[in-house]
């Protein structure tokens, strides 16, 4: 290089992943400058000839050179190589390629590792790592570690272009339609200064793509919030965005960035490139518009998917989506539903327990804003469901569920997320309503429903609840329900000889020492049976089950439960099976 020049070393932070090499040995090579047109670089090889750095580049050094292949440079606009190319644009020229050069020999597994490099142009490259591939600024790696006698060459697919601010930068780069709107909103004078800013800039195809009129609609000050939405304070390099997951944008609601195979996304928005640099911060291009999300948009950007998908079986969406609220939500995450047992979260979503989603739902939600601290300020906090949820500080929990991600930001609320779904006191999971022929009462059966819709070929299930001393409840038929005088509860289960397990599920009070027994009559001499398991649910039930080996097979078959003195059974529910 010419002796004018500082050889600025790489700036290095911890290593993120290595970048392998995708092209085979390539030729043997004497220095970087005499190598390019051997290794494939020939429209490099002449921009570095009229640039007159050939010299240079033949020098003692060592460098290391990020050379755009020949298929780089063909894509740039019409005209631009060959104005680059002319004469009266050499010092042009020059200050390109040297932003493709810094001092030093690194190899692809050492560059992976940092997060800048400063170029002997001035100016620092983002060097990034994300999907397992190696970027400088917005361009990839396509070829490694070439070796010559002063330094090393890595290929790359785009030329770099030596930074501006991110208005101007936005304008070079054609956003022609979000520049406008920048304008329009005053929001360009923001950008054009000190910073740093993340800029998720969509394309005019993105804009294109709105709904015919949608633009045009907008108020400025919605306009405004759009844009903002679009804008997150700092200079977040992808891999940083993609690790952190969330990023508080300059209107407040959260992006949720994930990496989908090798597709970084933003709320599900493919980042069509990233790290275009600036001055005064970063820009990541996407394909879509980003709308700013109340909270069940919120939470399907997150992943949520199942509490999405309970939010509308429980016809929640629309109470809790904007101009709605402001409500705090406590969203159990996808491990949380999957911790609960499949037939009660299959029960859940069924149209006939509507009722008690809700209630479920509800007291997962909280009125007002509260950030992290608030909730953390507040020994109890009151629930739409009616209940109190406990908050303790350390370690931070909401309702005995961990609290494992804080401050999720919506336009009209909040979100934390717990790691296990939060059940009201006394809230009974309810039964699923299998499909089959409708069950019809027996003589002597307990009073109410006659088990509408429950599955008598396969599963047999009922269930009762007691107001007082009145049992009301449901039936399958030749099942009834009676209270002895001792107290105790006998269910008799005559029609259900053929039952290979039997389940019981009870809520109430001072149960510890209740007695459960079935007891079978296999050929009219009765058999007491205690229960092979007996739990205690995170809601508080107690579930009692037994098996019946085929031996045990009997014409009748009675479940006897004696609560202890001043207990009380408030719901019992049966699974025959």
């Amino acid at each position: 290089m010419k002796s004018k020049l500082a050889l600025v070393p790489f700036l290095c932070v911890p290593a993120l992943v290595a970048c392998s090499d995708d092209d085979d040995d390539g030729p043997a090579v004497t220095t970087i400058g005499a190598s390019l047109d051997a290794l494939g670089l020939s429209t490099l090889d002449t921009a570095v000839k009229a640039a007159e750095l050939d010299d240079d580049l033949s020098g003692t050094g060592p460098f290391t050179l990020f050379a755009p292949t020949d298929a780089a440079f063909a894509a740039l606009p019409a005209g631009v190589l060959s104005d680059l190319l002319d004469p009266l644009n050499q010092a042009t020229l020059q200050e390109l390629l040297l932003y493709h050069v810094v001092a030093g020999e690194v190899d692809s597994a050492t560059a992976a590792g940092l997060a800048t490099a400063t170029t002997l142009q001035g100016d620092a490259l983002i060097v990034d790592a994300v999907g397992g591939e190696l970027y400088l600024d917005d361009a990839r790696v396509v070829g490694a570690d070439f070796l010559a006698d002063n330094g090393i060459v890595h290929k790359l697919d785009k030329v770099l272009t030596p930074p501006t601010d991110l208005a101007a930068t936005l304008t070079a780069r054609g956003f022609t339609t979000l520049v406008g709107a920048l304008a329009d909103t005053g929001l360009d004078a923001a950008l054009a200064g000190p910073g740093p800013f993340t800029v998720l800039a969509p394309t005019d195809a993105a804009f294109a793509a709105l709904p015919a009129g949608f633009l045009a609609g907008l108020t400025l000050q919605e306009l405004s919030e759009v844009l903002q939405y679009h804008v997150v304070s700092g200079r977040v390099r992808a891999s940083e965005a993609l690790a952190g997951g969330l990023a508080t944008t300059l209107l407040g609601p959260s992006a949720v960035f994930a990496l989908d195979g090798d597709t970084a996304r933003v709320n599900g928005v493919a980042l069509t490139s990233f790290n275009v640099p600036a001055t005064n911060g970063v820009i990541h291009v996407l394909d879509a518009v980003l709308l700013p999300p109340d909270l069940p948009a919120l939470a399907s950007n997150a992943g949520l998917d199942t509490l999405v998908a309970a939010l509308v079986a429980a016809g929640l969406d629309d109470d809790l989506a904007a101009p709605n609220g402001p409500f705090t939500v406590f969203a159990p995450t996808e491990a949380a539903f999957a911790a609960v047992p499949g037939e009660d979260l299959a029960a859940l979503l069924e149209p006939a327990n509507q009722a008690a989603l809700q209630q479920l739902l509800l007291y997962h939600v909280v009125p007002g804003s509260l950030d992290s601290g608030d909730v953390l300020a507040a020994a109890t906090l009151t629930t739409l469901e009616g209940s109190d949820l406990a908050v303790t500080v350390t370690p931070p929990t909401v309702g005995g569920a961990d609290l494992v991600t804080l401050d999720v930001g919506a336009t009209n609320g909040i979100v934390h997320a717990v790691d296990a779904v939060l059940v009201p006191p006394g809230f009974v999971f309810p039964l699923r309503a299998e499909r089959g022929p409708r069950a019809q009462p027996s003589e002597g059966a307990a009073p109410g429903s006659a088990g509408d819709g429950l599955d008598t070929a396969l599963v047999r299930t009922a269930g009762w609840r007691s107001g007082g001393e009145v049992l009301s409840g449901g039936s399958l038929e030749g099942l009834r329900l009676e209270r002895r005088p001792d107290g105790a509860l006998r269910v008799d289960l005559d029609a259900a000889a053929d039952a290979r397990a039997v389940e019981v599920r009870l809520t109430g009070t001072g149960l510890d020492a209740l007695a459960a027994t079935l007891v079978p009559a296999p050929g009219g001499v009765p058999l007491e049976l205690s229960p092979e398991r007996v739990t205690r649910t995170r809601d508080g039930a107690w579930q009692l089950a037994w098996s019946l080996p085929a031996r045990l097979q009997a014409p009748e078959l009675d479940l006897v439960l004696v609560p202890g003195r001043g207990a009380r059974i408030d719901s019992l529910q049966l699974g025959l099976r």
